[in-house]
C-alpha cells in the first residue's frame, strides 16, 4: 500500500492554517514507529480562535435556520470523502495501526456510507410541530413545539476509529444547525485534517461553521471544555477523562454528551451455537489489538457451559495472529504507542494465568468473567509466529477507548421548547 501523504494544516474559520506559533508534531505509524509526516501543533490561541469563529458563524449567518444550505453542504462533504476513500484508508491503516479489512467496514466504507442519515434528517427532521389547542395557566391558546440547534460544539474524539467517530459526532450537529470545533486524537491528525481539507477545498460550508484542531498539546481539550462560548461538548474516550470534562464544564452549564469506556457483555442462552458463540467473542474482543468499546470483554454463559467455552476460546486466543496492519489476513495489528502496549502487560498479564467464576450477576447464567479471565495462554503465545516483530497485541486486555456506534443518532444535537407561534423566533441560542 503506497505511502499516504496526510494534511499538515488544521481548518480554522473557512481557511487551512498552520497553528499560531508554528510549531507541529511527528505522526507516527504505531507499526513501524517511523515518522510519517507532521501535523500543525494547535495553541490556546488557535482554540480561542476556531470558537470564535464557529460563534460567529452559529449568530450572525442563516445557518441554523437554512436547512436546504445544511443538507446541500453535507451532501457535498459526503461525495468528497467517496472521492479521497483509498486515502483515507491508507491514512487510517498508517496512523491508527487499524487492519485494513476494518477500513471495508467500521473504520472507513459505513460512515462514509452512513452520512447520508444525516443528510436525510437535515431535509426531513420536523423542527416545528403544531399541537394544536391546549389549556395553559387555565387559559386555552395553541401550542408550537420548535426544535432549535444547541449552538457550538465542541467535539473530541480517540484514536481507535478516528473518522467514523469524527463524522459520527460532526454528522448530527450539523444537519442539526449548530457550528463545531473538533479536536481531533494526537495520535491521528490526519484523519481529521483531510476531513478539513475537503470541508475547505470541496463544499460550500460558511467559513466558521467547521473548525479542526490537531493538537498533541494537553490543555486544547481543557480550554475547549472550558470555553463560556461553547454550548455543548461531545467526548468519546476514558471515564477518567469523562469525569474531569464534566467538572470543566459546569461552570458555564454546558450540555456533555459522553460515551465512556465500559465492559461490554455478551449474554449466551444455553440453546446458543458455542462455536458460533465463542468465535464471535474471540473475534470481537480481540480485533484492532482490543482498542474499541464495542468489544465483548465479558460473557455471560450457563454454568454447565463454562468448561467447553473456556476451553474453545483459550484454542481460539492462542491461535491469534498478529502482523501487518496491511495485510488483509491479519484482523490484530499493533497497539498506539509502546505506552499504551508496556500499560496493558503491566496491568492485565497477571490475570491470564486464572480463570474466574462470578456466580451474583444473573442467578441462572452462574459464569461471568472477563475475555482476558478466559484467556489461560500468554501474551507470548498469543503473538507467536507473527511476522511483524513491532506489532503489538494486547491479546487479552480490555481497553478503555471507546467507539461511538450508533451513539450519536441519540443524540441530534436539539433542544426542544414550547412557544406561541406569535413570538418572535430568538436567535437559536442554547435553551435549557
Amino acid at each position: 500500500m503506497a505511502a499516504p501523504q496526510g494534511e499538515a494544516r488544521m481548518l480554522i474559520d473557512g481557511e487551512l492554517v498552520d497553528a499560531s506559533d508554528g510549531a507541529t508534531f511527528d505522526n507516527i505509524n504505531p507499526a513501524t514507529e517511523e515518522v510519517l509526516g507532521v501535523a500543525a501543533d494547535a495553541t490556546i490561541d488557535d482554540v480561542t480562535r476556531a470558537v470564535a469563529a464557529a460563534r460567529r458563524a452559529f449568530d450572525t449567518t442563516d445557518w441554523s435556520t437554512n436547512r436546504d444550505l445544511r443538507a446541500r453542504c453535507l451532501e457535498q462533504l459526503k461525495a468528497a470523502l467517496e472521492e479521497v476513500r483509498e486515502e483515507l484508508r491508507r491514512v487510517i491503516v498508517a496512523e491508527a495501526g487499524s487492519p485494513v479489512a476494518l477500513t471495508y467496514v467500521a473504520q472507513l466504507d459505513e460512515p462514509i456510507n452512513a452520512f447520508g442519515f444525516w443528510i436525510d434528517l437535515a431535509k426531513t427532521y420536523e423542527f416545528e410541530k403544531d399541537l394544536g389547542q391546549i389549556v395553559s395557566t387555565g387559559l386555552p391558546s395553541r401550542g408550537v413545539e420548535v426544535r432549535e440547534p444547541i449552538g457550538v460544539v465542541g467535539a473530541i474524539t480517540p484514536f481507535n476509529f478516528p473518522l467514523m467517530l469524527t463524522l459520527n459526532k460532526i454528522g448530527p450537529a450539523l444537519a442539526a444547525g449548530c457550528t463545531v470545533v473538533h479536536k481531533a486524537a494526537p495520535q491521528t491528525p490526519w484523519s481529521a485534517s483531510i476531513l478539513g481539507r475537503l470541508i475547505a477545498e470541496k463544499t460550500d460550508f460558511p467559513p466558521g461553521v467547521v473548525n479542526i484542531l490537531t493538537s498533541s498539546r494537553d490543555e486544547i481539550g481543557a480550554a475547549l471544555v472550558r470555553h463560556p462560548d461553547v454550548d455543548m461538548i461531545t467526548f468519546t474516550g476514558s471515564t477518567a477523562t469523562g469525569r474531569a470534562i464534566l467538572e470543566g464544564a459546569a461552570n458555564t452549564v454546558k450540555r456533555v454528551h459522553l460515551e465512556l469506556g465500559g465492559k461490554s457483555a455478551a449474554i449466551v442462552l444455553d440453546d446458543a451455537d458455542m462455536m458460533m458463540a465463542t468465535g464471535f467473542l474471540a473475534s470481537m474482543a480481540c480485533a484492532h489489538s482490543g482498542q474499541a468499546c464495542a468489544r465483548h470483554t465479558r460473557a455471560l454463559i450457563p454454568r454447565s457451559k463454562y468448561d467447553e467455552v473456556t476451553g474453545t476460546l483459550k484454542g481460539l486466543f492462542q491461535s491469534l495472529r498478529v502482523g501487518d496492519p496491511n495485510d488483509a489476513q491479519f484482523l490484530h495489528g499493533p497497539q498506539i504507542s509502546s505506552e499504551v502496549a508496556a500499560a496493558s502487560e503491566i496491568g492485565r498479564l497477571p490475570w491470564l494465568s486464572r480463570p474466574l467464576l462470578w456466580s451474583t450477576f444473573v442467578p441462572t447464567f452462574g459464569c461471568s468473567a472477563s475475555q482476558s479471565a478466559f484467556a489461560a495462554a500468554s501474551a507470548s503465545a498469543a503473538i507467536a509466529g507473527s511476522p511483524s516483530r513491532r506489532a503489538r497485541l494486547a491479546a487479552a486486555s480490555p481497553t478503555t477507548w471507546t467507539a461511538a456506534i450508533g451513539s450519536s443518532r441519540r443524540c441530534f444535537s436539539t433542544s426542544t421548547r414550547s412557544r406561541s407561534p406569535r413570538r418572535k423566533r430568538s436567535s437559536a441560542r442554547f435553551w435549557p
